[in-house]
């Protein structure tokens, strides 16, 4: 086969491109990299919008977080802005070229590898990231987050779309397509940051408005940690959150619905019509999830846990947070302590009618856990473990008694919160040693049935009773 004239000094004539395409390539790819940069801005604050179901779960980014994604969405758009341009120049351009036509297809098949490809790729990654962290996990970006840990990965994924429009490029022109790869990134490094300081929307303000709707921000809100917790069906219940406003000093604990303030008398209509459109069979099954601040006092607690009894609810599960938790505590919105309403309150409430029996004095133990500074078991000092020991003998000994414990009323919820886990540990761990030597030859169903029966047969309720002055 005979080599063309001029092979080996293979060159570009950008003066013999059509007039008209000489400036529709540069001006298209503008308009495509601008274009594509608001796309992928509005796409992510979307994704943030809805990663805000609820406000606690808000995607929130900082200043730098900001830049950075903004820096990275300019960089594609303007990588795929240049691809926009070659397209126009070189597609059909032969005079152009000192070069067979193939050399000409293959130069456009990078840039059109570039954008096809990337854009099917880069669009199915964002898909399966949008669903399984976004709308799978209930706040998934507090476990799973690329910035800052990951943030290499993006400087590779510029790295390797900027040289895939110059790889044809490299191999045909090689001393030259150094030079135009340098001006190429110093003036696409610089339309990029351009670029990325233009926002589309008031980023302060949109953060702004999503944090005020999060307890988190408003009041600076804070669960109880607990080593014990369980996961509360939320399919009967009904959320409510007890607050601190240090704003207001007449009142400063409020009761907060669905986001708005309710009086503590109201609610209780409230919970009682929600409990009555559920299934009858269903009923004993309803329970109100109670997110308590842990700087609320344990007396305004048992006031509000009265009226939820009012309402014919017995069953309360206290949210908290794992101790020492993994991740940020907004992600832990669905970990709680279960207690129960006495039947000592219940009488003292009048939920009972005036000729039904009390119940009888033996049935309570008398054992007082006193929560001031320390964790006190009668008058001595108690750690934890040795709280939960004492509680597993009193179960293992006369199952079914209700354990009181003496409280200042001032006190903070985070103290009977501590009581509280302790006596559930206790029950955990006495059912765990009764259950062990049956766990080899039983049958799943069996062992069903067998930790039912150690559920109903080991448990107790917990009444909690002023410190007398």
């Amino acid at each position: 086969m005979t080599l063309q004239k001029g092979f080996l000094n293979r060159k570009l004539h950008f003066s013999e491109i059509p007039f008209t395409r000489k400036y529709i390539g540069p001006f298209m790819g503008v308009l495509v990299a601008i274009t594509f940069y608001a796309l992928l801005y509005y796409s992510r604050d979307i994704f943030r919008e809805l990663s805000a179901r609820q406000p606690e779960f808000f995607w929130e980014l900082t200043t730098d977080e900001l830049n950075f994604y903004n820096f990275f969405y300019a960089a594609i758009s303007s990588f795929l802005g240049q691809s926009v341009c070659f397209n126009i120049w070189f597609h059909r351009s032969r005079s152009m070229f000192s070069l067979p036509s193939l050399f000409r297809i293959r130069i456009l098949n990078d840039q059109n590898v570039l954008i096809w490809y990337f854009l099917t790729w880069f669009g199915k990654l964002a898909f399966v990231y949008w669903i399984f962290f976004g709308m799978t996990f209930w706040g998934g970006h507090y476990v799973f987050s690329f910035y800052p840990d990951y943030n290499y990965l993006f400087y590779l994924i510029l790295a390797v779309l900027y040289l895939q429009s110059w790889t044809n490029f490299r191999l045909l022109f090689v001393k030259l397509s150094l030079k135009w790869m340098l001006v190429s990134a110093i003036i696409l490094g610089l339309f990029s940051f351009a670029l990325s300081k233009v926002n589309f929307i008031d980023q302060e303000a949109f953060q702004k408005r999503k944090l005020e709707a999060s307890i988190y921000h408003k009041y600076d809100f804070e669960l109880p940690q607990s080593d014990y917790y369980e996961r509360p069906n939320s399919y009967l219940s009904h959320e409510l959150v007890l607050v601190l406003d240090s704003s207001n000093t007449e009142s400063p604990y409020l009761i907060l619905s669905g986001g708005q303030e309710i009086p503590l008398r109201e609610f209780t209509v409230a919970i009682r019509t929600k409990r009555n459109q559920i299934n009858e069979a269903e009923r004993g099954l309803f329970h109100i999830k109670l997110y308590v601040d842990q700087r609320v006092s344990i007396e305004f607690v048992e006031k509000v846990k009265a009226e939820i009894a009012r309402a014919g609810v017995n069953k309360i599960y206290y949210m908290v947070v794992p101790l020492n938790p993994e991740y940020d505590v907004r992600y832990y919105s669905n970990y709680g302590i279960e207690d129960r309403v006495s039947h000592t309150l219940y009488h003292e409430i009048g939920m009972y009618p005036s000729n039904f029996p009390a119940p009888p004095p033996s049935y309570e133990y008398p054992l007082l856990v006193n929560t001031t500074k320390q964790i006190k078991l009668n008058s001595d000092k108690a750690t934890k473990d040795e709280l939960v020991e004492v509680f597993w003998k009193i179960l293992m000994d006369e199952p079914g008694k209700i354990i009181r414990y003496r409280y200042n009323p001032k006190d903070p919820f985070n103290k009977y919160i501590k009581v509280l886990s302790a006596a559930h540990q206790a029950a955990e761990n006495l059912r765990e040693e009764l259950y062990l030597p049956f766990s080899d030859t039983m049958t799943e169903y069996q062992e069903y049935e067998l930790m039912r029966e150690f559920e109903n047969e080991y448990r107790f309720d917990f009444q909690a009773i002023p410190k007398e002055k």
